[in-house]
């Protein structure tokens, strides 16, 4: 099962602690509201990693995401997609920075 490691309030995780799921992917960071919410790290169990940080159990405002092909985007999130300012770089040397819309580049770059 699930197991977490942590700061506890009225039976809800609060301040700082640990989640580790079934699967094997983990939180480590913030919690408040029994949400991860504050800054963190998330990795999943297929490599890939988030950190930065977090609002109510979403990604973002702000952060760092990478993929286990060696991608990385850095900038802007809004409900765990990119939106807003930010970077992704591709591992044959490609970049884009500039805006992103709803996890998707919006114009030039």
């Amino acid at each position: 099962g699930a197991l977490y490691e942590g700061e506890f309030r009225n039976g809800e995780k609060v301040g700082k602690g640990k989640f580790v799921w079934p699967n094997g992917s983990c939180y480590e960071g913030e919690f408040a509201a029994d949400a991860m919410h504050g800054e963190g790290v998330f990795k999943w169990s297929d490599g890939r990693m988030y950190s930065g940080l977090w609002h109510r159990n979403n990604m973002g405002p702000e952060g760092k995401m990478t993929w286990p092909d060696g991608r990385i985007y850095e900038g802007a999130l809004r409900s765990g997609v990119s939106h807003g300012h930010g970077s992704l770089q591709w591992p044959d040397g490609r970049a884009y920075t500039g805006q992103w819309v709803d996890g998707r580049q919006h114009g030039e770059g």
